[in-house]
C-alpha cells in the first residue's frame, strides 16, 4: 500500500511531479558521479604504492648471494617524473621484476610504452636511457599509462652508488607516501561538501510543496508512521534510481579519465579496486540516505499538520554570529602585517612553532567564521535594500530576502565554501613549488664523488660549461668516540673540515670582489662574515689530514692568510670556516669524499642541457639540484591537479545544485508571482527583482568569500617563509568561480514562473 501511494502522489503531481523526480534522479546521479571518484581513490593509491614496491630492488640477506647490482634515479623531464633502475651483472637466474619478460643487460633498456614513444623523438632524452630497447614494462610494473620508466644496463666500473640486490620486492614506500600524501583528503575537502549539499538540495526539491501535501494527508486522517514511511519510500527509490545511474556514467566515464592526467597523475582503471560489492553497497546506501533527506524536516509539520499549511517568516539572526569571522579575519591579518621579519636577503624564516598553530587555528577560525556569518550579513543587507530611497525592484528584492534569507543562503554556501577552499589552496599550491624548486639567481648543482667512481669520468665532468665550478673535500674522520671535547679544532675534526677548491679568478668573478692577496697555487684559510675572529673560527696553525687518492694521507695545517667570503656564499664554511687552495680542481686527485660544484644558469633549459651533458660521459651518474625537492614537486604536480580538478568538480556540482534549487523555489513561488501580476506588475519588473535578489546575496557571499580566501590563501603561503610578499594567486583562483556563479544566478533569476495570467491562476493561486 504504502509504495503504491508514493507512486501515486507522483503521479497526481502532474507534469511538474515527474519533472521533480527527474530532477532529483539527475541530481543524484551526477553527485554518485562524482562521490564515487572519491570512493575509488584510496584503491588507486594503493595500487600505486604495491606497484612501486613490488619493482623496488631488495638486498639480499645476512650471508646471502647477490643476483645484480642497482642504483636507482629519479629525475625530472620535461615536467614529468623520469625513474630510472641501472642494473649490472644480472645473473641469468634473477627473478625479473613485475612487468619485465626479461631484465636488460650491458647496452640494453627496457622503458614503459610512455618512454619507448618519446625516445625516437627526443635525442636528449635518449641520452638520459641510453641502449638498445629489448622491451617494454607491461602494466604489472608501471604506476600509470604515462609513466616514464626504465630498466637501463651498464657496466659495473660506471655504476654510481652500486648496491648489491637479490631479488625484487621491498616495503620502503615513504617516498611514494610523501608524493601522494593528502591527496585523498584534499579530493574528499573539495568533493564530498558539495556534493553532499547537492544531494541534500536535490532531496529537498519543492520541500514547502511537499510539506503542504504531507500535512493534508495528515489532516485527512492518515497515520503519522505511515506519512513518513511514504515519504521515505519516495525520495528512497529516487536515490536507488540515481544512485544506480551514477554508478553507470563512473563506469564510463573512469577509463577516460584515469587516462587523463587531470588529477596531475594517471592510473590504470581495473587497479582501482572498486568492486561489485562496493557499487551494491554505495547504491544502497545513497538510497537509504535519500529516504532519510526526503523524510527530515516533516516531524514537525505532521506533528502540527495546520502551521505547516502557512507560510511563516524566519528566525532574525543573532548579530554574535559575527564575532568568529571577526576575530579570524582580524587574527590572519595581524599574522600577515605584525610577524616580524628578519634583515637580510634570501634570509628563509619560518613561523615557530607557537606562532604556527595559531596561524592554522586562525585559517580554520576564518572559514568556520565565513559559514556561521553569512546569514546576519545577509539579513543586513537586505535591511539595507528596503529603505524607501531606493528603487522599487531593489526595495522588493530586499523584503524577499528578509523573508528567505536562510532559504537563499542555502544555495549559497555550497559555492561560499569552494571559493574560500580555493583561495586558502591556492596559498598552499604556491607554498609546496616554492619548496619544491630551486630559487635564486642561479641552480647550485652537486656531483658526489660516490655518485661518479671513476676519475677520469669525474674530471670530464668537472669540464663540462658552467658559470662557476669548484671542488669540496672533507678531511679524515677521527674514530667514532676518539674525540669527546667542546673544543673548536676537535669538533671540526669531527664535522670534517671543508677544503674548496678555485681557481682566485673565480673567486673573484663569483662574489665580485679584488681579493688581491689570492695567488693560484697558494693555500688561505676561508671563513663566512660572520664566523670570521670569532671564537668559532679553527685558529690558524691547526692540522688536519685529507686523502690524497692514492692510499696516502697529506696533513695540512690552517694558514694565517685568510680570505673573508659572504655569509651566503656557496662554500660550506659557514660553521668552522674552512681551507682554500687557489686552484681548477681537486687539490691532490678525485676522492670517494670529495664532491664537485657547479652554478648553472637560472634556465630550467640550460639545466637540464646540463644534465643531458653528465649523462652522456656517465648516464648512471647522480646530478643532486640544491634546493630541487623531487618529492615536493611530484607531491605538488599531484596537489595541483587534485585541488584543481576538485575545485572544478565541486563548483559544477554546486552551480548545479545552485541552479536547479532556484529554479525550483521559483516554482514554488508561482502563488506569489501570481498576485504580483494580478495587481498589475509587469513581469519584466517581477524577473528583474528575482535577479536583483540572488545577485545582492551572491555579490554579498562571494565578497566575504573572496577576502577571507586571500587573507588564509596567503598565511598558509607564509608558515614556511615569512619573508615572501603577498600573494594575488589566491584572487586569480577564486575569479572565475565568482564570475560564473554571477552568470548562473542571472540565468536562473530570470525564469518567472507564471507566463501568462489565466483565470486557472487566478482560482488556484
Amino acid at each position: 500500500m504504502t509504495l503504491r501511494l508514493a507512486f501515486r502522489l507522483v503521479r497526481g503531481g502532474g507534469v511538474a511531479g515527474f519533472l521533480r523526480l527527474a530532477l532529483v534522479v539527475f541530481g543524484i546521479a551526477i553527485g554518485m558521479t562524482a562521490g564515487t571518484l572519491v570512493a575509488v581513490m584510496p584503491g588507486v593509491l594503493h595500487g600505486r604504492a604495491e606497484v612501486m614496491n613490488a619493482r623496488m630492488p631488495s638486498p639480499p640477506v645476512e650471508n646471502g648471494h647477490a643476483n645484480f647490482a642497482f642504483s636507482t634515479s629519479t629525475d625530472v623531464w620535461d615536467g614529468q617524473r623520469l625513474g630510472r633502475t641501472f642494473l649490472a651483472d644480472v645473473r641469468s637466474s634473477t627473478v625479473t621484476a613485475p612487468g619485465v619478460t626479461r631484465l636488460p643487460n650491458a647496452g640494453e633498456v627496457v622503458v614503459s610504452p610512455a618512454l619507448a614513444a618519446r625516445l625516437p623523438h627526443e635525442p636528449d632524452l635518449a641520452v638520459l636511457v641510453p641502449g638498445r630497447v629489448v622491451g617494454t614494462v607491461q602494466p604489472a610494473g608501471l604506476l600509470s599509462p604515462d609513466e616514464l620508466f626504465a630498466y637501463v644496463g651498464v657496466e659495473r666500473d660506471r655504476m654510481a652508488d652500486a648496491h648489491n640486490g637479490a631479488s625484487f620486492g621491498s616495503r620502503d614506500s615513504l617516498a611514494l607516501e610523501k608524493q601522494q600524501a593528502g591527496l585523498t583528503q584534499s579530493l574528499a575537502l573539495l568533493v564530498l561538501p558539495p556534493v553532499v549539499i547537492y544531494l541534500v538540495v536535490c532531496g529537498r526539491l519543492a520541500a514547502a510543496t511537499r510539506l503542504r501535501r504531507y500535512a493534508a494527508l495528515r489532516l485527512l486522517g492518515m497515520r503519522r508512521g505511515l506519512v513518513l514511511r511514504t515519504a521515505f519510500l519516495e525520495s528512497s527509490v529516487a536515490g536507488l534510481i540515481g544512485g544506480f545511474i551514477g554508478i553507470v556514467l563512473f563506469r564510463l566515464a573512469h577509463p577516460a579519465l584515469a587516462s587523463s592526467g587531470l588529477l596531475g597523475f594517471s592510473w590504470y582503471p581495473d587497479k582501482s579496486g572498486f568492486t561489485p560489492v562496493s557499487i551494491g553497497f554505495l547504491t544502497v546506501f545513497v538510497g537509504i540516505a535519500s529516504g532519510f533527506v526526503g523524510a527530515a524536516g516533516l516531524r514537525r509539520s505532521l506533528d502540527r499538520p495546520i502551521d505547516a499549511r502557512k507560510d511563516t517568516s524566519e528566525v532574525r539572526p543573532r548579530p554574535w554570529l559575527l564575532l568568529p569571522l571577526v576575530f579570524g579575519l582580524g587574527s590572519t591579518t595581524y599574522l600577515l602585517l605584525a610577524v616580524r621579519r628578519p634583515a637580510g636577503a634570501g634570509v628563509h624564516y619560518a613561523m615557530p612553532g607557537t606562532m604556527t598553530w595559531v596561524a592554522i587555528g586562525s585559517v580554520v577560525i576564518t572559514v568556520l567564521g565565513v559559514l556561521v556569518s553569512l546569514k546576519p550579513i545577509l539579513a543586513a543587507v537586505a535591511q539595507m535594500m528596503a529603505r524607501p530611497s531606493f528603487p522599487l525592484p531593489v526595495r522588493m528584492a530586499g523584503a524577499r530576502l528578509a523573508l528567505q534569507t536562510g532559504v537563499t543562503l542555502r544555495l549559497l554556501v555550497g559555492l561560499a565554501l569552494l571559493v574560500l577552499v580555493a583561495g586558502v589552496s591556492a596559498g598552499v599550491l604556491r607554498d609546496l613549488e616554492l619548496r619544491s624548486s630551486p630559487s635564486g639567481t642561479n641552480y647550485s648543482v652537486d656531483i658526489e664523488g660516490s655518485s661518479a667512481p671513476n676519475p677520469v669520468v669525474r674530471q670530464e665532468v668537472f669540464e663540462l660549461p658552467a658559470r662557476f665550478r669548484w671542488t669540496v673535500q672533507s678531511s679524515v674522520l677521527p674514530e667514532p668516540g676518539a674525540v669527546q671535547t667542546t673544543d673548536v679544532v676537535e669538533q671540526a675534526k669531527v664535522s670534517g673540515y671543508r677544503l674548496v677548491s678555485m681557481s682566485c679568478s673565480g673567486l673573484r668573478k663569483l662574489f665580485r670582489q679584488a681579493y688581491p692577496d689570492c695567488r693560484d697555487g697558494r693555500w688561505y684559510r676561508m671563513a663566512s662574515r660572520s664566523i670570521a675572529n670569532t671564537a668559532y673560527e679553527v685558529p690558524a696553525g691547526a692540522a688536519f689530514n685529507y686523502d690524497r687518492g692514492d692510499g696516502t694521507q697529506q696533513s695540512v695545517t690552517v694558514p694565517a692568510e685568510r680570505l673573508v667570503v659572504p655569509d651566503d656564499s656557496p662554500f660550506p664554511v659557514q660553521a668552522y670556516g674552512g681551507l682554500f687552495y687557489a686552484h681548477e680542481g681537486p687539490a691532490w686527485a678525485w676522492t670517494t669524499d670529495s664532491y664537485s660544484s657547479f652554478l648553472i644558469d637560472p634556465d630550467p633549459a640550460e639545466l637540464s642541457r646540463f644534465k643531458v651533458r653528465v649523462a652522456a660521459l656517465s648516464p648512471a651518474t647522480q646530478v643532486r639540484v640544491w634546493g630541487e625537492d623531487l618529492d615536493l614537486l611530484e607531491l605538488a604536480r599531484n596537489q595541483r591537479g587534485v585541488i584543481g580538478f576538485g575545485v572544478l568538480i565541486g563548483f559544477l556540482v554546486a552551480i548545479l545544485a545552485f541552479g536547479i534549487a532556484t529554479v525550483d523555489n521559483a516554482v514554488e513561488r508561482r502563488r506569489d508571482v501570481a498576485v504580483l501580476l494580478v495587481v498589475g506588475m509587469r513581469k519584466r519588473l517581477i524577473r528583474l527583482t528575482q535577479i536583483m535578489q540572488l545577485l545582492a546575496a551572491l555579490v554579498v557571499v562571494l565578497l566575504v568569500a573572496a577576502a577571507a580566501g586571500y587573507l588564509a590563501g596567503n598565511v598558509a603561503l607564509r608558515l614556511n617563509d615569512v619573508n615572501r610578499p603577498w600573494y594575488a594567486g589566491t584572487l586569480d583562483a577564486m575569479m572565475p568561480l565568482a564570475g560564473a556563479s554571477v552568470i548562473v544566478a542571472v540565468c536562473a533569476g530570470s525564469f518567472v514562473a507564471v507566463r501568462r495570467l489565466r483565470s486557472e491562476d487566478l482560482k488556484r493561486e
